[in-house]
């Protein structure tokens, strides 16, 4: 537990950071939405092609990464058909519904693996899953939601293949598939510029709660987000891995992975369609806040 606290005090620290300089002027507005531009078409691709294409995809694709994909599939459905009764924004809802869908696997999950589960190879099924197709689904989808332009299936499908995460993801699995060599400096320079794609959405996203106003937030909204992620999501994951004959620690572990809070790259999503920022800054923070109490009540029921 010690080690989750350490990973969390770090995060809260560079999102710290990054809401003193924007006290300071030092970043500025454009400079927010300059970093979720560098996240989205350079840092992020980057950190999935060097994750995907280096990753040993045989050991990884099982029942584990079936509940991923089942409980981060229903959960995203069943929040959409939600958001749609309540009348939601077609961004916001976009936005929202990645929140309640896409966890914080790298940046959380990991420490929490290591430390909870004590192996962080649980981690791997849920960030194959979400680079792969959950992610890059999420941006695809939220771009269409703020595109004014009619929905074709030929805009659909321009978005979805100039995608910079898609086409990162394709690559990655194509030489992974055939086995073929990445170059030392094609490596390092994934590695590298994937590296700093945490940094720069935390900076980003601490620069932006000084234009937060709590008392303007769809609490409605986030409330949701965060039943649905941090209750809906770990239960389904559960069921699914019951259903598929998981139990003991194996079970205990997709259960936990599901339970984790909102990624940060929703906030990069929204920032990008210049809509539903507030609902993807509540859905982290609440999520977040909440995602202690969870696992340790998880923990608590399935050991």
């Amino acid at each position: 537990m010690a080690g989750i606290i350490q990973g969390l005090v770090a995060i809260c620290a560079v999102v710290a950071i990054g809401w003193l300089l924007r006290i300071r002027r030092i970043m500025s507005r454009e400079v927010i939405d300059t970093l979720a531009q560098i996240v989205y078409w350079v840092a992020t691709p980057a950190l999935i092609f060097h994750t995907v294409s280096t990753s040993p995809l045989a050991g990884a694709i099982g029942k584990p990464l079936a509940v991923a994909a089942i409980s981060g599939c229903v959960v995203a459905l069943i929040f959409s058909i939600l958001a749609s009764i309540s009348r939601m924004q077609r961004v916001e809802r976009a936005v929202a519904t990645m929140s309640s869908s896409v966890t914080n696997a790298a940046h959380i999950g990991i420490p929490v693996a290591a430390y909870v589960l004590g192996n962080t190879s649980a981690v791997a099924p849920v960030i194959i899953f979400q680079l792969c197709f959950l992610t890059p689904f999420s941006f695809v989808m939220i771009d269409l939601a703020a595109n004014k332009q009619k929905l074709s299936i030929g805009l659909a499908t321009k978005m979805v293949f100039t995608n910079p995460m898609v086409i990162a993801v394709l690559l990655a699995l194509a030489i992974n598939a055939a086995h073929l060599p990445v170059p030392r400096l094609v490596y390092s320079l994934a590695d590298l510029l994937g590296s700093a794609a945490p940094a720069m959405v935390l900076l980003a996203f601490g620069a932006s709660l000084k234009d937060m106003r709590p008392k303007e937030l769809s609490w409605k909204t986030v409330s949701l987000v965060a039943a649905c992620k941090e209750a809906l999501h770990p239960l389904l994951a559960w069921g699914a891995g019951t259903l598929l004959g998981l139990s003991g620690h194996a079970l205990l572990a997709v259960t936990v992975m599901a339970a984790m809070p909102s990624a940060q790259n929703c906030f990069v999503a929204a920032t990008r369609a210049k809509a539903g920022q507030q609902v993807a800054q509540g859905g982290i923070m609440v999520t977040t806040a909440l995602f202690v109490p969870a696992v340790v009540t998880i923990a608590a029921l399935l050991t």
